[in-house]
């Protein structure tokens, strides 16, 4: 609960879908690097309100926010 205490809604929404006093991993980054290319949202889309876990080298290929929905 420690890793949540300064975010009650995480807590109230990991507790209503069942994630609370499982196991769950921690990240803890050194530094965030900028892509060499911006990645792009494209005229006349919308807004993106997906999640997406992509690698790295999915990432580093992008030019647009759809390629990333491949």
């Amino acid at each position: 609960m420690e890793t949540y205490g300064k975010h009650p809604n995480m807590v109230r929404k990991g507790a209503e879908r069942g994630w609370i006093n499982k196991p769950h991993k921690i990240y803890h980054l050194e530094e965030l690097i900028e892509p060499p290319v911006s990645i792009r949202k494209e005229k006349g889309k919308g807004a993106v309100r997906n999640k997406w876990f992509k690698t790295v080298a999915q990432l580093m290929k992008a030019k647009t926010l759809s390629d990333l929905t491949k």
